[in-house]
């Protein structure tokens, strides 16, 4: 499945269930049992995965969040950097895609 920037798109943090985290300074130390790895995480990683609720949500839920929290200005291009980094994520086993039909 490939994500995308539309709202049928979910994104959840498996943070709570998989991992164990530790903050060092403005890093994050990820360890994800399933795989036994580390991951070391820069401080914009560990936010988002901080910000994704654990029942999902989508790009843009979680830019509206993002902007929100951290008073932030939407730029053009951050739902295609958001959705590159939540890949990412995805693909180190942090965060898990989903649609809807």
């Amino acid at each position: 499945m490939s994500p995308s920037t539309n709202n049928q798109t979910f994104y959840s943090s498996l943070l709570t269930q998989d991992c164990l985290v530790h903050e060092l300074e403005k890093l994050q130390i990820v360890y994800h049992r399933p795989s036994g790895q580390t991951h070391i995480l820069a401080e914009d990683s560990g936010i988002i995965l901080k910000s994704l609720e654990p029942s999902g949500q989508t790009l843009n839920q979680l830019i509206t969040h993002l902007t929100q929290s951290y008073d932030l200005f939407p730029t053009h291009g951050i739902e295609q950097d958001l959705n590159d980094r939540l890949s990412d994520l995805a693909r180190l086993g942090l965060v898990h895609i989903s649609s809807s039909s």
